[in-house]
């Protein structure tokens, strides 16, 4: 649970922001580049803490996170951390557009369109050659 009173230092800010890919443009995803979740989302240490990197970003951006609800990303990149693509909503809205947008296969298994988050982030040479690999 992240500190409601945490101030970040500048040396964690600079160390946030180093790890965010912003050479896109402002309505593209910001992909985290550091370390990520099982599941594709970016984790940081803040404040001594595994932090999820959206979560972070919202509450830089729009002050604490409302009791009972949870980060959730329109452009359902989990690694994604532009501000403009978060947004708030409780546990079970969260379910109901993760059902809505099929994001959960008949076996319980999660299915994200932007499961290869990790393959994306790298350069595009790179991924290419990585992609021809696995067909």
């Amino acid at each position: 649970m992240l500190d409601v009173n945490f101030t970040p230092s500048e040396k964690d800010m600079a160390r946030f922001w180093s790890r965010i890919d912003q050479s896109n443009d402002a309505t593209a995803c910001w992909m985290w580049t550091a370390g990520l979740h099982n599941r594709g989302y970016g984790r940081i240490r803040w404040n001594g803490t595994p932090e999820c990197a959206h979560r972070i970003m919202w509450m830089l951006t729009n002050g604490q996170i409302p009791v009972g609800l949870e980060v959730l990303h329109y452009c359902d990149n989990p690694a994604c951390c532009n501000p403009k693509h978060l947004y708030v909503r409780t546990q079970t809205e969260n379910m109901r557009d993760r059902d809505a947008r099929g994001r959960l296969n008949p076996r319980g298994k999660w299915r994200t369109p932007n499961a290869k988050v990790r393959l994306r982030a790298l350069p595009t040479d790179l991924y290419r050659e990585i992609a021809n690999l696995r067909t």
